[in-house]
């Protein structure tokens, strides 16, 4: 089954947009600037699976993989769902992610998450050549605006393993 795998930086925010002039695509109320982080990253392996569900994994501190909390495992199923809307695909996933770095250290954890997964995913969907300006877009739209700075900024560039 196909499988990409992709990191993606955490970015800091000098100045913080503060505020939203549109909730449901994550627009920004004011411009900000930010700082992406090269050593900082999420690294996000999602493979195609037969099955029902998806299989959502996440990296202990100390090794090993564990099953997320539910808050965590709903929001990236409805961000799975959204890039199979986008995709016209049933497919399901395994979604295997790690940090370099702690998570919920201030370091938008979520932002290099949700930027790697939207992209490891259409890459998995085979759809990674798609302009860098839709897939950031689709990374926004998981909820996490910074996200698509995330995704603008990945690092290394995407390898497509099959």
């Amino acid at each position: 089954m196909p499988k990409t795998t992709i990191s993606a930086p955490a970015n800091i925010a000098f100045i913080k947009y503060w505020g939203a002039r549109d909730l449901d695509r994550a627009l920004p109320l004011n411009s900000s600037i930010s700082m992406t982080l090269d050593r900082c990253v999420t690294q996000c392996t999602i493979e195609l699976i037969h099955g029902d569900q998806d299989e959502i994994w996440l990296a202990e501190p100390h090794g090993g993989f564990s099953t997320p909390e539910p808050d965590f495992q709903r929001r990236v199923k409805q961000q799975l769902d959204r890039l199979r809307r986008w995709a016209g695909s049933e497919d399901r996933f395994r979604v295997a992610t790690r940090n370099t770095f702690p998570s919920a250290a201030g370091l938008a954890s979520s932002a290099s998450g949700f930027a790697a997964l939207t992209l490891a995913a259409a890459g998995a969907l085979g759809k990674g050549d798609t302009s860098a300006a839709e897939l950031s877009t689709l990374a926004r739209e998981s909820g996490s605006g910074s996200a698509a700075t995330s995704s603008a900024s990945r690092c290394p560039v995407p390898e497509q393993v099959t």
